[in-house]
């Protein structure tokens, strides 16, 4: 099956996911109509990739107002699965705005006390914060001393 095929198929089951069908009816159909297992996993990461455009901004407004996501009328016809998929990747790109925030202000200097001030740990643990700052000082602390001749 050539690409723009998938891609169209991609589209109709992103549809039908919204509150018409499962994934388990979707991919069901396209077994039956013998479509290939590898390119349903193609079919169906597209449709996940496709509807993640359209809810991961409202996902992460969401979570960043602290609102609550299941049950909510803006995700009322997404499966359970493919709102939990959806909000644990924003989840995680969440987390990485945080640790890139953190590379960011050690690099202009702050101390690690300033910096754990600034994150918001609601998408970074405090414990990673610490551990990925001690790992930066480190790195930072060995590029100095790579510069001044040391090794």
């Amino acid at each position: 099956m050539d690409s723009e095929k998938k891609i169209e198929y991609a589209n109709r089951i992103a549809k039908q996911l919204e509150g018409q069908r499962t994934t388990d009816e979707v991919r069901y159909e396209l077994k039956s109509d013998g479509v290939d297992d590898q390119v349903i996993i193609e079919i169906m990461i597209t449709t996940r990739n496709i509807l993640a455009n359209k809810y991961l901004p409202k996902i992460r407004e969401y979570l960043i107002k602290d609102k609550e996501i299941h049950g909510s009328k803006d995700f009322l016809f997404l499966e359970d699965s493919i709102l939990n998929t959806l909000k644990k990747r924003e989840l995680q790109n969440l987390a990485d705005f945080e640790m890139n925030k953190i590379a960011k202000l050690l690099k202009n200097n702050m101390s690690g006390e300033e910096i754990l001030d600034q994150v918001d740990t609601r998408f970074l643990s405090l414990d990673i914060a610490v551990s990925y700052i001690n790992g930066l000082e480190e790195v930072k602390g060995r590029s100095k001393a790579d510069e001044s001749g040391f090794f």
